[in-house]
Order: C-alpha cells, then sequence, then structure tokens
C-alpha cells in the first residue's frame, strides 16, 4: 500500500492467496503444537524430544501470532480496493505506517519461521556424521527459544530510514543486536558436537559445513545492518539483498536440501547418487558465494 491500492484485478487474487496462505498456516501451526504437546511416544519427556522436533515447534508457535497480521492487512487492502475504505490513503486520514508495521510484524518473524527447521535438521544431522553425542541439548533449545522470543521485538529495523519514530531507532537496534546471542549459542552447539570428531564427509555434512559458512557470513553482515548510522548508508543496497540471501537460503534452504537427502533414504528404502549429490553441491555452493559475495561488493 498504496501501490496495491491501484494495482489490477490481479492484486485480488493475490490478496485472497496470502488470507489462504494465513490460515493454512495457523491450522498447521495448531496441528503441529497440539501433536507434540499431547501425543509424544510414553516416557518421551521434553529433554528426550528430537532436536529437529523442538525446532519445527518452535518455528510454528512462532508462525501462529505473526502471519494474521499479514493476513488482516490484506483484508484491509481488500476492503480499501472494493469498498471504499481508506485504511492505507493518507489523503483522507488511513495511514501508510499501518500497513508497514503490519506487514514486518510478520516479515521479521517469517524469516525466522523458515530458518529454525532448517538449522535443527543440521543440528540432526552432524551428531550422526561427527559419530559424537550432540554438544548441550539444552543451550540448542535456549537459542531455539531466544531467536524466537527476540524475533518479534526487533521488525522496525526494517524502517530506520522511513521516518517512522526516529526516536525508537535505538531500542530496535538493540533487541536487534541482542538476537545475535541465541543465535550465536546455535552456532555453539553445532562447533561443540564437530568438535573432536571424524566427519563422514556425505552430502548432508557438507551441508552442515555449508551452513555454517553461509550463516556466519550472513549473521556479521546482519550486525551491520541493525546498527542505524551503517543502515542509513546500506539500506536498500545490493548489500541488503546479499545479507538477506546468506542468511535465509544460504542456512534454511541448504538444511532442506540436506535434510532430504538424509532422510530420503529412510523414507523410501533407496540411496540417492553420492556423486551426482556432490556435483550438484558444489554447484550450487560455488554459484551462491559468486552471486552474493559479488553483491556485497558491489
Amino acid at each position: 500500500a498504496p501501490l496495491s491500492v491501484q494495482a489490477g484485478p490481479g492484486e485480488n487474487a493475490y490478496i485472497a492467496t496470502i488470507i489462504i496462505f494465513a490460515v493454512s498456516t495457523a491450522v498447521a501451526g495448531a496441528n503441529i503444537t497440539a501433536t507434540v504437546v499431547t501425543m509424544r511416544a510414553k516416557g518421551m519427556s521434553w529433554n528426550r524430544v528430537p532436536i529437529f522436533v523442538i525446532g519445527a515447534t518452535i518455528s510454528v508457535a512462532l508462525a501462529i501470532p505473526a502471519f494474521p497480521t499479514f493476513m488482516l492487512s490484506q483484508i484491509m487492502t481488500a476492503m480499501d480496493r472494493s469498498f471504499g475504505t481508506v485504511f492505507f490513503d493518507a489523503h483522507h486520514g488511513g495511514s501508510g505506517w499501518l500497513y508497514a508495521h503490519l506487514f514486518w510484524i510478520m516479515g521479521h518473524p517469517e524469516v525466522y519461521v523458515i530458518l529454525l527447521p532448517g538449522v535443527a535438521i543440521l543440528m540432526e544431522i552432524a551428531p550422526v556424521f561427527v559419530r559424537m553425542p550432540f554438544f548441550s541439548y539444552t543451550s540448542a533449545v535456549v537459542g531455539f527459544a531466544g531467536i524466537a522470543g527476540l524475533s518479534v521485538l526487533v521488525w522496525a529495523h526494517h524502517m530506520y530510514i522511513a521516518g517512522w519514530s526516529p526516536a525508537l531507532n535505538g531500542p530496535f537496534m538493540v533487541t536487534t543486536e541482542m538476537i545475535s546471542v541465541p543465535t550465536g549459542l546455535l552456532f555453539l552447539v553445532l562447533l561443540g558436537t564437530l568438535w573432536r570428531g571424524r566427519p563422514w564427509m556425505k552430502v548432508p555434512m557438507l551441508g552442515t559445513f555449508a551452513m555454517l559458512w553461509n550463516f556466519i557470513i550472513g549473521g556479521i553482515t546482519g550486525i551491520y545492518l541493525s546498527d542505524v548510522p551503517a543502515d542509513n548508508y546500506l539500506h536498500g543496497s545490493m548489500f541488503v539483498t546479499a545479507h538477506f540471501h546468506f542468511t535465509l537460503m544460504g542456512a534454511a534452504l541448504t538444511g532442506a536440501v540436506a535434510g532430504l537427502s538424509y532422510w530420503y533414504p529412510k523414507m523410501t528404502g533407496r540411496m540417492l547418487n553420492e556423486r551426482l549429490g556432490m556435483l550438484s553441491f558444489w554447484l550450487v555452493q560455488v554459484g551462491f558465494q559468486v552471486l552474493f559475495v559479488s553483491m556485497f561488493i558491489s
């Protein structure tokens, strides 16, 4: 908004899609949460639940309050388009800030909704392929919970230079920088698992190393963007695009592909071709570095 109010009829289909998506996310989130809370196997206490289940549950618990705000923004846009309301029309008392907030209150937690399961998959994979016990299960849970808790307090870092309430830039900068602490905890858990292990360098394990590499680049560059003076120069540039992809695709997509190669044989009874998997992995990772490191440079 306000561009969405001016768009053609295709915008109506987009609005309907977002509303259906938000409802389906809430239903799936309630389903997963209820299943994990009430239907665990006998004797499976919370401290014995697999870390992937913990990551997925915290992910959907974050999605349940986050996605309805975006759905609400689309309902209001539909009303502006079809019924003449002026929620987002500043000429008639509406507010473009309202749309920005409704979007980003969803838009930042949504990054972690995607990210947490990918990282949790790699935490399942690492102990298997280094033949070592998982390092500090409790720290991993605390890290996931800390990320989820802080992620709902940082949305306005996307709006530093938009002019909305400059006095709040400082508090949002602090909460954004604080989120690096539980994120760093997840790094330490993975590094602790790898420490003194003997890695079995199969495709799923390569995904763990790739995630550590990609996500540490994404995380460190995110600290620059969380800093208001630096963001004044970097906002809207290719630096932001590169940071975003190193964080989200470098970790979440890498975790998803690693999880597919890890669980596919268990699900189907058929092994994937290791040589083709290696070729795919290196093509993706080398291409990824060339594409997004060049964006940092530009």
